[in-house]
């Protein structure tokens, strides 16, 4: 849905600079044509802004492992900044398992599960010692890793 929308927006960002480009310069007819088509466009951006859950409908359905996804993402890019040391880990742990204990239904509560024994097992290894921790830190790098974003533009992103 969110790239429907971004190209939804982009079209209409470039009717407005091709209607700006037509008050400077002659443009032929056809042009005309294609600035209205685009202008039509804009009902993307404004049925999601206006009506989400219809064009989520419409598009597919809801995914209940998007919320999720979204915020494993969100610290997947987090990561590195707290891989340094044994507290600073366990204070990433415990960040994400916060944050995963208050996503709402319908989120995907195996999911968030399978995430919870992840982050305990981290949380566990950094109690006992430093080797245990580094490959339980590889772990969950790799996992973290594994986590496939909400949109494709989301996989763009470090």
């Amino acid at each position: 849905m969110f790239a429907l929308v971004f190209a939804g927006t982009v079209v209409v960002a470039a009717d407005g600079i091709v209607m700006a480009i037509a008050g400077l310069v002659v443009l032929p007819r056809w042009a005309w044509v294609v600035s209205s088509l685009m202008g039509l466009a804009f009902a993307l951006p404004a049925i999601a802004w206006s009506r989400p859950t219809w064009l989520v409908r419409t598009i597919g359905g809801p995914d209940p492992s998007a919320p999720v996804r979204y915020m494993l993402c969100w610290y997947r890019r987090q990561w590195p900044e707290f891989a340094a040391s044994a507290s600073s880990v366990q204070r990433f742990v415990y960040g994400l398992q916060r944050a995963l204990g208050d996503l709402a239904d319908p989120a995907d509560t195996a999911l968030i599960e399978f995430w919870s024994r992840q982050l305990n097992h981290v949380a566990h290894s950094a109690k006992l010692g430093n080797t245990s921790l580094k490959a339980a830190q590889d772990e969950l790098a790799a996992a973290l890793a594994s986590v496939k974003p909400v949109d494709r533009f989301g996989a763009w992103l470090p």
